[in-house]
């Protein structure tokens, strides 16, 4: 089902699309940077703090940028990072829509983030996970605890 594979309530990753992000070449243009994160970005769902590890390869492929020559070994470890997250990736739950729902969120002054579980605390099934960046001028008002 469009990438995923749905088992007895349970979604995980294709295995040949797990296997063509495990060898993907790191990416030595802006084209092929934007392809390569809509590859892994298409699984954002099942990788916990995706927008975090993304931010500086999506930093790497915005219009001001060129080609991505500022590659440094931070961006070669989310680049790895994100691979190795996809090939591991935990399975997701479907939700169960008579059990109760559990919420966790955080936010700080780059992104934010947001698991959807269900189950007894400390034996949650993931239902999906949910992450952004902000952008700079969201960035900009900062993060106020409530």
């Amino acid at each position: 089902y469009l990438g995923y594979h749905l088992r007895n309530s349970k979604l995980r990753p294709q295995i040949d699309k797990v296997e063509g992000i495990r060898r993907s070449p790191r990416p030595r243009s802006k084209k092929e940077m934007r392809s390569f994160l809509g590859l892994v970005g298409w699984y954002r769902r099942i990788i916990p703090d995706f927008a975090t590890i993304a931010t500086p390869l999506t930093n790497l492929s915005t219009k001001a940028k060129k080609n991505p020559t500022e590659w440094t070994e931070d961006c070669e470890a989310d680049f790895r990072t994100l691979k190795e997250k996809i090939c591991s990736s935990p399975v997701l739950q479907s939700p169960d829509f008579n059990q109760r729902f559990l919420v966790q969120v955080d936010a700080s002054a780059t992104g934010v983030g947001a698991v959807l579980a269900q189950g007894e605390v400390g034996a949650e099934k993931t239902v999906v996970y949910i992450n952004g960046f902000h952008s700079a001028a969201v960035a900009a008002f900062g993060v106020k605890a409530a």
